[in-house]
């Protein structure tokens, strides 16, 4: 059963993507604040062009009942790890970043490599030999994770080994 399988879970999402993501990742959470499901890491990832959009999810999820808000650092466990990237940054979009939370937001794109890598070395350290690795995005970054996660699982035989296992959503119009 998955709900014993993975206890680590990386969530990455590109612009409205964010939408499922945030609603699994939020189940899990509460799922994991209830003591219905060990969740030892969910590090949820969001690539997004607008300070905008980010914003009006903020907003949309601030009324979420019963404290599992993925994407609200204050309300989040010690278990999320929100990293939110901004892709096409000014200036001025810098300086909104301070305002919002300026120890999630970062300006630019996410480094994938160094994303599962993280994922890998958190794995080992709990034990857990999976990873869920759920992605809704465009195309480009969906292959991205899914590249990611098939160079980054180690084989079948390997003694402590972790193994990245990929679903996607693909969203194209």
């Amino acid at each position: 059963e998955n709900r014993k399988r993975y206890k680590m879970v990386l969530m990455v999402s590109g612009g409205i993507g964010v939408t499922p993501m945030v609603s699994i990742a939020n189940d899990l959470l509460y799922e994991h604040q209830s003591e219905r499901r060990e969740v030892k890491k969910i590090k949820f990832v969001w690539a997004l062009r607008s300070v905008e959009l980010m914003r009006a999810m903020a907003d949309r999820n601030a009324g979420i009942t019963g404290g599992a808000n993925v994407l609200d650092p204050k309300s989040a466990s010690e278990v999320v790890d929100l990293s939110v990237y901004l892709t096409k940054c000014t200036g001025a979009v810098d300086e909104e970043i301070n305002d919002i939370d300026a120890g999630v937001t970062k300006s630019g794109r996410p480094d994938m490599d160094e994303i599962f890598l993280e994922m890998k070395r958190a794995a080992r350290e709990a034990g857990e030999a999976h990873i869920a690795v759920c992605v809704c995005g465009p195309s480009k970054m969906v292959d991205a994770c899914r590249q990611a996660s098939r160079r980054f699982s180690d084989g079948v035989f390997t003694r402590d080994g972790v193994k990245f296992d990929f679903h996607e959503e693909k969203f194209e119009f």
